[in-house]
């Protein structure tokens, strides 16, 4: 998988491998900020959507991991079931933010050196 950043390629997530490369091929010094940036703003943003949702649902979460240490496996079926008797709150589909959110992510506390 890949992903395209304002006329150019970015990086690529291999999914059999776990790895990923950020491209610094043919790219200028601009482009790789372009690059940085427009991951740091994708995962910034992915974070906060993430916790918000899982804070949102804490209820189904809790069940979803008790059921899962007793049976260790889950259907889709199941877990549709348990969505609708936990009234879970559905995420809003829709372009990750456009800021960086840099200020709302929980370790801007810890030292930048150890």
């Amino acid at each position: 998988m890949g992903y395209v950043l304002k006329g150019g390629y970015c990086g690529s997530f291999h999914s059999s491998t776990r790895w990923f490369h950020a491209a610094s091929i043919t790219m200028g010094s601009s482009n790789a900020w372009s690059c940085d940036s427009e991951v740091e703003r994708l995962a910034n943003n992915s974070y906060i959507k993430v916790k918000e949702i899982l804070s949102n649902n804490m209820d189904l979460l809790h069940h979803l991991s008790k059921t899962l240490v007793d049976q260790e496996l889950v259907s889709a079926e199941e877990f549709i079931m348990m969505q609708v008797q936990f009234n879970v709150k559905i995420a809003d589909y829709g372009v990750i933010g456009q800021e960086r959110n840099r200020e709302a992510l929980p370790f801007n506390d810890l030292p930048l050196t150890l």
